[in-house]
């Protein structure tokens, strides 16, 4: 990925334009006129992983039927997540902080809350994203990610663990824990997304 002056990008904190850049080094200033100096490096990353999942001419039909990166499903959680918490692996929390700061920008705060250890060979599948939040069971098939929900000993309560849809949502603005700002991942949602997230966050309020 080659970044170029001018040009406009985005990462989790909105849209902007690199001003110069030196090495691994680049200036950059965001449409609300903030600058800031950024990592190539770790913008290329970010940069990366947002065009794996930018929509075609069907965007969000596609999306739905992909299932993980569904934003109609995004919109639905933002109102009806109990808990978005990880589970991680004895011996990995390296590899998990690196990648936390990678995708939010943000260093990862001592004892955050929502994140729980497991013994290494407990879980052959590596780090587990846990995704708690309350529906009705025929709401179900409406909600798109790689593994099944499953009903939880509360009334109305559904968890699902899924990995990949966990780094999917903090990318876009949720944060581990349990109420998340509505209005600030609105802002982080690509525009292209914006109305298929809207539908979801309607949907969930009804």
């Amino acid at each position: 990925m080659i970044f170029e002056v001018g040009k406009q990008y985005s990462n989790n904190n909105g849209e902007y334009i690199p001003l110069g850049i030196r090495g691994d080094v680049m200036r950059v200033r965001y449409h609300t006129g903030k600058e800031q100096t950024l990592s190539v490096a770790m913008q290329t990353r970010i940069y990366e992983n947002r065009n794996l999942r930018q929509p075609t001419e069907q965007g969000y039909i596609r999306k739905h039927q992909e299932g993980y990166q569904s934003y109609w499903t995004l919109g639905f959680l933002a109102n009806r997540i109990v808990h978005l918490g990880v589970n991680i692996i004895t011996g990995r929390e390296s590899e998990f902080r690196d990648q936390y700061k990678i995708t939010t920008g943000k260093e990862l705060k001592p004892e955050q809350i929502g994140i729980s250890f497991l013994r290494e060979g407990a879980n052959q599948w590596g780090n587990q994203g846990v995704i708690a939040f309350s529906a009705k069971e025929n709401e179900l098939v409406l909600l798109k990610f790689r593994n099944t929900p499953y009903l939880t000993n509360q009334l109305n309560i559904f968890e699902v663990k899924d990995i990949h849809y966990f780094w999917f949502a903090l990318e876009n603005g949720f944060q581990i824990g349990g109420k998340q700002d509505i209005s600030n991942i609105q802002k982080l949602i690509p525009t292209t997304d914006k109305d298929s997230f809207n539908k979801g966050l309607r949907y969930a309020k009804e």
